[in-house]
């Protein structure tokens, strides 16, 4: 069963950004959808729970420098 979490992302201040951390995001496995938006500080993403956990969607992101 998909979850779908919004998670706070601090330091995203362009459309590259965005670009850097769902394509990071994306690559992990179990993800089904992936959008930051850099203007409200958040990465939307939903993700197959038995595939990935939301503790390594958040160390893809701080692997990123966010």
């Amino acid at each position: 069963m998909p979850k779908s979490v919004i998670v706070d992302v601090t330091g995203m201040h362009c459309n590259g950004c965005e670009t850097i951390i769902e394509e990071a995001v994306a690559s992990i496995e179990g993800i089904q959808s992936v959008k930051a938006n850099y203007r409200s500080g958040t990465v939307k993403v939903v993700y197959d729970a038995d595939k990935t956990s939301l503790t390594a969607i958040q160390q893809t992101i701080s692997s990123k420098g966010f």
